[in-house]
């Protein structure tokens, strides 16, 4: 009962600790983590070893937030009653047709990111900068509140009047852009509530406060947050060392760190989970399969291993191809122009069978008897066939492959060797064509490969079409005028997408399946500042790969899987490490060597970034942490030459509970990321946590952990390998002082007073009486559930 008391709300307790702001702070990092928790963690008596650690949390820790004091504005600076407010100003955005884009559905895939359609827009919008455009417009800012005339909000509605429009290298196109202008009398009327935004929103800060809540990052917890995402493992003293002397940090020695992890199994396995991620290849539910490529051939039955087999090959077939690219220091931008495929035997067989535009579900070709043509039962295939992986380059057939039987098939495809060419009408090049990406965002006949289009620029660009692009299309042909009419402001997008995405329906069915070749209407690629006509898929591919933003896109991909968050592409550092990326033939291990190592990554330094964007401290979500927690825990088997086996987190799901790995949703660039903790989620690691304790000391050989070992020397290796603090971490002294009291509260055989909460004692006189093993599991849980390992950043 004791224990089952102490893990209800562990993890938010420990939270609530770093996020108090009675305690003194040298720093202000804006903590996502924390910021929920201590006001929605369960109200639980002071039974749990959490509020032990916590104590060590808030005497040094560098993550409370130190907000500015802001004081009230002046009556007399809010603009008259009869002046313009949001209300009159929606009326006008509404009247002229803007509420179509900008509406809170649509703002993120047709409106360039301006949602109008919110009380709080003024707000949201004063001295923000545009999200679209790239680096030479990252520095207007819709709504400035040192230069009204330089508002961006206002360029657009009446470029006549604000001259400096489209003056520079960033062009847009003035807004409505359909119908007729808006009257003085609106423009006027705009203005008078900009006026007001930056009157009553603006707040004043008082001289002696700091104009944004940044501080110097902890050197070593940018160490320890680099190998967090990069390996998992936790740092060691020897590194600590290395990069981290005093408040002094060595990001060259931290380059010299990053390049020794990218040799390792680690490395490797945290690159294909951000490659999954990034390339939007994630996994294809097993219960439903490739059907729309495959029908039953590609639906897992789970009494059959070989359809799992084929299946999970498909789902990671391309990333192992992108992680070879990776890996061999190749130009990274092949992922769009490939032609070399990593496949199995059982994979060519399903790549042929989705050369043929109608098939009979699980046969190859309806016109041979069903008896000789049963491939949705692997007769013909071998176990090896499903692990005989190799490369081959698929080359461009205008026939279909055709067999005689499917026994002749499966041969024919299992003699293809390494290197080998093989002839298909599919077009299988770059990313865009891999089965998992296409089973993701499958398309129908009313999309017409709409979704295929913009998910494909979302994934090499992170951009995706919108009627703020000025990139002028190459004619009309193509354009669905009865989906988007010239007089609608929908047309502003369909200019773009409709003629993009014929490189898709020229050459396949809506179910991925290859077809006869129809060019009758050719495509053509027109997106921020591109313009290029297409002949097929190929030039589709290296338009992508030779876009200008390619290199940019990926710096911003690594800032929301190692941020949490997107950077400022107009900050100085960003444009550096693009145009380092670029310059180094885009090779993407020397990108993660400069990016982990560049202050908009470690906050060691602040960048432009900070200004716009607040350093976080996150929740980590299962994609790293269940990594993390698998990592160091064979770390320390590995050390203490033990053969246990703990398996915190769910095998299939890869998930900690209900903590939410990274996600995609379709026509948004951004990450889903969850970056706080709900009470939920405490509650779901503090019984992930419990659940495991028992099997870290069991005393068999089934163990992680001898519990026969001294304490002193069990709560050392849990605190360095495990949490992660070495001996010469700052925190190391007082979180092993914890963990020692945590236990000792744990072991004390006296029954402490009914209401006395033991874990609040100065020095320890009561207790829980339990054995050492069992003691040793609250220690356990006290490490598992802090934020040295459920954080980002920390």
């Amino acid at each position: 009962m004791k224990l089952t008391l102490m893990l209800t709300a562990a993890c938010a307790l420990v939270l609530a600790g770093c996020a108090g702001t009675s305690e003194p702070s040298s720093s202000s990092h804006t903590t996502s983590t924390t910021s929920q928790v201590a006001s929605s963690a369960p109200a639980i008596s002071s039974t749990s070893s959490s509020r032990a650690v916590s104590s060590i949390v808030r005497s040094s820790s560098s993550v409370v937030s130190s907000t500015p004091v802001i004081s009230s504005v002046a009556s007399s600076s809010v603009a008259a009653p009869s002046a313009c407010r949001f209300d009159d100003v929606k009326k006008i955005f509404t009247d002229n047709n803007c509420m179509l884009c900008h509406n809170a559905q649509s703002f993120g895939a047709i409106g360039g990111g301006l949602n109008l359609d919110s009380g709080n827009v003024g707000a949201n919008l004063l001295d923000r900068t545009t999200s679209f455009g790239g680096v030479p417009c990252a520095d207007e800012k819709v709504i400035d509140s040192s230069d009204i005339g330089n508002s961006l909000l206002l360029k657009l509605i009446d470029p006549n009047r604000y001259s400096d429009f489209n003056a520079g290298s960033c062009k847009r196109n003035p807004m409505p852009q359909t119908g007729a202008r808006l009257k003085p009398a609106e423009v006027n009327c705009v203005e008078q509530w900009i006026e007001h935004v930056i009157d009553t929103e603006n707040p004043t800060i008082e001289p002696n406060a700091p104009s944004k809540p940044f501080a110097v990052a902890d050197p070593a917890s940018a160490l320890i947050k680099a190998k967090y995402l990069l390996s998992g493992s936790a740092i060691t003293q020897q590194e600590l060392n290395a990069v981290v002397s005093g408040s002094n940090f060595d990001p060259v020695a931290l380059r010299e760190k990053i390049t020794d992890w990218q040799k390792t199994p680690n490395y490797e396995a945290k690159m294909k989970s951000f490659l999954k991620q990034a390339l939007q290849m994630e996994e294809i539910p097993g219960s439903f399969g490739y059907r729309y490529q495959l029908g039953n051939f590609g639906g897992v039955r789970s009494n059959i291993d070989n359809h799992r087999a084929l299946w999970e090959g498909l789902n990671n077939m391309f990333v192992e191809m992108a992680w070879d690219i990776v890996k061999n220091d190749q130009r990274f931008n092949r992922i769009a122009t490939t032609r070399r495929w990593k496949v199995t035997t059982a994979i060519l067989v399903a790549l042929g069978y989705a050369e043929k535009e109608n098939q009979t579900p699980g046969r190859v070709y309806s016109e041979l008897p069903a008896k000789e043509d049963r491939l949705q039962l692997f007769e013909h295939l071998k176990p090896s066939d499903f692990t005989d992986w190799r490369y081959v380059n698929i080359v461009q057939s205008d026939t279909p492959i055709r067999y005689a039987n499917t026994a002749g098939y499966a041969a024919t495809m299992r003699n293809y060797k390494h290197n080998d060419e093989v002839e298909m009408r599919f077009p299988r090049v770059g990313f865009f064509s891999a089965p998992a990406f296409l089973e993701l965002w499958v398309t129908n006949d009313g999309n017409q490969f709409r979704v295929t289009a913009s998910q494909s620029l979302i994934t090499a660009l992170d951009a995706t079409f919108s009627a703020s692009d000025p990139t002028a299309h190459r004619g009309e042909a193509g354009i669905d005028l009865d989906h988007a009419d010239p007089s609608t402001v929908c047309y502003q997008c369909h200019r773009l997408m409709d003629p993009m995405k014929l490189v898709f329906s020229n050459f396949q069915t809506t179910n991925h399946r290859s077809k006869d070749v129809d060019n009758s209407v050719k495509p053509s690629f027109a997106f921020m500042g591109v313009r290029s006509a297409m002949k097929n898929p190929d030039d589709f591919g290296r338009l992508l790969a030779e876009h200008p933003r390619f290199p940019i896109a990926w710096v911003q991909k690594l800032c929301m899987w190692g941020n949490s968050q997107r950077c400022s592409e107009a900050d100085p550092e960003f444009q550096r490490l693009a145009e380092s990326f670029k310059n180094n033939n885009l090779n993407f291990n020397h990108l993660v060597r400069e990016f982990f190592s560049s202050p908009i990554f470690t906050a060691t330094q602040k960048m432009e970034t900070h200004e716009k964007n607040e350093y976080l401290v996150s929740i980590s979500r299962s994609n790293h942490l269940c990594h993390a927690l698998d990592t160091r825990l064979a770390d320390i088997k590995a050390t203490n030459n033990t053969k246990g086996s703990v398996q915190i987190c769910n095998k299939n799901s890869g998930k900690l509970g209900i903590i939410g790995k990274d996600g995609l949703n379709r026509g948004d660039a951004d990450f889903v990321q969850v970056k706080s903790v709900s009470t939920f989620d405490a509650q779901s690691i503090d019984s992930q946590c419990a659940a495991a304790r028992s099997k870290i000391f069991a005393n068999s050989d089934n163990r992680i952990i001898d519990s026969r070992k001294s304490i002193n020397d069990i709560v050392g290796q849990i605190t360095q390998q495990f949490m992660g603090l070495p001996e010469n971490h700052s925190r190391y002294n007082k979180t092993v002082n914890e963990l020692k009291r945590v236990y000792n509260i744990a072991a004390n055989g006296t029954t402490c007073p009914s209401g006395t909460n033991a874990f609040d004692q100065s020095s320890v006189s009561c207790g829980f009486g339990e054995s050492k093993t069992k003691a040793l599991e609250y220690v356990w849980f006290a490490a598992c559930t802090s934020p040295e390992l459920i954080s980002l950043g920390f």
